[in-house]
C-alpha cells in the first residue's frame, strides 16, 4: 500500500477529499480532549523563572525581538514563535493536577520527536518558508497515529482552501510512516497537524488515506494573539493532549465518503 501511495503522490493522480471538522461522515481517529478537562491541568506560576519565560515567549509574539525587528520581523520568524509557544505549552511549562505538577505530556501518553521533519524535497519550496518541525506518536510504537506541528509564511485569505505546503506535510508524513517495518500490519495512517499560517493564524488538519483518496479535515483559522490561554491555543492544546479512537481499527481502509474534491 506504501508503493501505491508513493506512486499516485509521484504522478499527481492523488485527489484530496476536504470537509469541515466537525462532520459526522468522517471517521474520527482522534479522540480531542474537552476543554472542561484542559482546564482542569492549571499552569504552575510558582516558578518565577517559568512565569517570566512565559511572558516573554508571548511578549515577543507580538513584538518581537531586537534583531527580528532590525529585520522586520518576517513572517516566518512570528509563526514559527507562535510554533514555539505551542510546543512550550505541551513539553516544557509545567500544569498541577491533583496536587502533582508535571508537563502537559506527561498526562496524554504521547511521545515528542523534536527533530521529526518528513523528507520533502527542496525544489517543491517555490520560494515560500514552510517545514514541518516537531512531531508526536503514543508511547510504545504500536500505533500508526502521528501528530505533528508546520508552519507555512503565507497569509491565508481563504479559509476553504488547502495549502500545497499542508498536503505535501500529509503525504510525507504518510509515506514514511508506511515504510516503517514496526507499522507493516497497518494500511491507514491518521495524522493530525498544527499547521500555523500568515498573518498569525492556525488551524488543525486531521487526514488518512482511504485507498483512493486523501481525507482530510480541517477547523476554521484560529487568531493567535501574543497572549496565553488564547481560545486559538486553548484549541490547539485539548487536540494534542487527546488520545486515539481504539474503536477504529487501522488495519482495513473505511468506507468511502464523499466530500469537495481538489487535486494534490
Amino acid at each position: 500500500m506504501a508503493n501505491t501511495l508513493h506512486q499516485k503522490s509521484g504522478s499527481r493522480m492523488i485527489r484530496s477529499e476536504v470537509f469541515e471538522d466537525p462532520d459526522s461522515r468522517v471517521p474520527k481517529f482522534f479522540k480531542p480532549w474537552s476543554m472542561e478537562r484542559l482546564s482542569s491541568f492549571k499552569f504552575d506560576s510558582s516558578d518565577p523563572k517559568v512565569g517570566k519565560d512565559v511572558a516573554k515567549s508571548y511578549e515577543i509574539i507580538n513584538h518581537g525581538s531586537y534583531t527580528l525587528r532590525k529585520n522586520r520581523f518576517p513572517l516566518c520568524a512570528r509563526l514559527r514563535i507562535i510554533r514555539g509557544c505551542f510546543i512550550s505549552e505541551v513539553q516544557a511549562w509545567p500544569r498541577e493536577s491533583l496536587g502533582e505538577t508535571h508537563r502537559l505530556s506527561f498526562y496524554t501518553g504521547w511521545k515528542f520527536l523534536e527533530l521529526y521533519t518528513p523528507k520533502i524535497k527542496r525544489d517543491m519550496r517555490w520560494g515560500i518558508d514552510w517545514g514541518c518541525h516537531g512531531g508526536w506518536v503514543k508511547h510504545g510504537g504500536k500505533h500508526p497515529h502521528i501528530k505533528a506541528a508546520m508552519h507555512s509564511a503565507i497569509n491565508v485569505d481563504d479559509a476553504d482552501e488547502l495549502l500545497r505546503s499542508e498536503l505535501l506535510i500529509i503525504l510525507g508524513i504518510m509515506i514514511e510512516r508506511m515504510q516503517d517495518e514496526s507499522l507493516k500490519n497497518h494500511i491507514i495512517i491518521p495524522v493530525m497537524f498544527f499547521s500555523f499560517v500568515g498573518p498569525r493564524s492556525g488551524r488543525v488538519l486531521t487526514a488518512y488515506f482511504d485507498g483512493q483518496n486523501l481525507v482530510v479535515q480541517k477547523t476554521p483559522v484560529y487568531y493567535f494573539p501574543g497572549s496565553p490561554n488564547s481560545d486559538a491555543m486553548l484549541e490547539f492544546l485539548r487536540r494534542q493532549a487527546g488520545g486515539i479512537n481504539l474503536s477504529l481499527g487501522t488495519s482495513r481502509f473505511p468506507k468511502p465518503v464523499g466530500g469537495a474534491q481538489v487535486p494534490v
